[in-house]
């Protein structure tokens, strides 16, 4: 007891405190804002690349692509732990103005059971034609309007990975019927065509006397299905089906097939920002042990200050322990209340973080998370509690080991020492 009284009597006389939890508090509110912010975006991100992507793709790096997609399809479709499966062609096209674009060809009725198209910008649903398309919001802002026919070519490759002649994919106008926003920079420059009309331009619908070709299939599961689980069982059914298509000429398009979770094929686009992060993590990291040096100077200018009460105390028969829990009693107050004033700041930010944009916005036109560069619509304004509640536990951690060394010093003082 006379411990926390003596700790709480320095911490209201010694103005120094001040500055500890000054430093504290904006550390915690520094990270507190940041973290969740950036595990927002970083969610954000996640959520969409998963929409867009399915569960599982199956896919095959060779603009070739695989053929027998139809009959491994069938198998998959009776496996009851599958919702939906969709092919998908992924082409690289040229446009009349000499513009390269990413061309993808879906079937709308699968597609949208296992992926999501993005947001359209006038329709509600996909209404796909073999002669319209739509473009990805980047491309469309910059190169086509609603109505506008676009020319693409295409090249056109057989099973053997050669050019399938000059015929193929020449001059094909298409009508631009919408555009589409997924907030995926990669995607939105893209075009979405009806696939059995890009098979066919591309040369994979069987006009080299060869099955038809795609070059990935997207897998929907069903609810609460396991992921890494439902992976390994895919791939136990594609290594059956490749040994019964081992004797068929193209034997050598399926064996480098890849079965991917949805991250494993996004983790290029996600990787990134969750870099990002976790330098920015690692940076405020360093910060905060700076803070405990802080501390630690704070902690020992008040020991050399208060040599001559410690030899007193120690006098009377205060005890070593006693002395060293003082100042890590005085440690805790100072972490403890530098950790409460900076996560109630911080976390005051992040929920109004949308309001405080537009305020600075109306004010000095300074955007302090630009929508364009991180396509999102909102700010993240949720707080993680489990990120908050580790960024506050390790702010009164660092506050404790700032103030070991200087408790364990005062411990150590002998009396005579002191009072002489």
């Amino acid at each position: 007891m006379l411990a926390f009284i003596l700790s709480w009597r320095y911490f209201t006389r010694k103005r120094v405190a001040i500055a500890a939890i000054m430093a504290i508090a904006l550390i915690v509110m520094m990270v507190t804002i940041v973290l969740n912010v950036m595990s927002g975006l970083v969610n954000e991100v996640r959520g969409k690349n998963h929409k867009w992507s399915g569960d599982i793709v199956i896919s095959r790096s060779s603009l070739v692509g695989f053929d027998h997609y139809d009959e491994f399809t069938q198998i998959l479709n009776d496996c009851n732990y599958i919702l939906a499966v969709t092919p998908i062609i992924s082409a690289f096209g040229i446009t009349s103005d000499n513009i390269p674009a990413m061309v993808y060809g879906i079937e709308p009725s699968t597609f949208t059971s296992v992926c999501a198209p993005g947001k359209l910008l006038n329709s509600e649903t996909l209404n796909m034609t073999p002669e319209n398309c739509y473009a990805g919001k980047y491309f469309f802002d910059y190169y086509c309007y609603p109505g506008m026919n676009l020319n693409i070519t295409f090249p056109g490759l057989n099973y053997r990975g050669l050019l399938a002649g000059p015929e193929a994919g020449q001059n094909q106008s298409f009508i631009c019927a919408d555009s589409y926003r997924t907030g995926m920079p990669d995607v939105d420059n893209c075009i979405y065509l009806d696939f059995n009309k890009l098979q066919q331009l591309t040369w994979m619908a069987g006009q080299d006397n060869h099955p038809p070709r795609t070059h990935q299939l997207r897998v929907k599961l069903q609810p609460n299905t396991n992921i890494e689980h439902a992976q390994q069982q895919i791939n136990t059914l594609w290594q059956n089906f490749v040994s019964e298509m081992d004797k068929t000429n193209s034997a050598s398009l399926l064996k480098d097939v890849k079965i991917q979770t949805w991250y494993q094929d996004r983790r290029t686009t996600i990787a990134p920002l969750e870099n990002e992060k976790n330098m920015m993590t690692l940076v405020f990291a360093i910060i905060a042990v700076v803070c405990s040096f802080i501390i630690f100077a704070i902690f020992h200018m008040i020991v050399l200050d208060k040599r001559r009460d410690i030899g007193i105390i120690k006098s009377f028969g205060g005890s070593h322990a006693m002395l060293a829990r003082t100042y890590l009693y005085f440690g805790i107050l100072i972490g403890l209340i530098g950790t409460s004033i900076g996560a109630a700041i911080g976390i005051t930010f992040v929920t109004h973080t949308n309001q405080i944009q537009e305020y600075l916005y109306a004010k000095t036109g300074f955007m302090l998370w630009p929508p364009d560069l991180y396509s999102i619509d909102r700010i993240p304004d949720i707080v993680i509690p489990s990120e908050t509640t580790a960024i506050c536990l390790a702010a009164i951690l660092f506050s404790v080991l700032g103030a070991v060394a200087p408790a364990i010093l005062a411990a150590r003082q002998k009396p005579v020492d002191s009072l002489r």
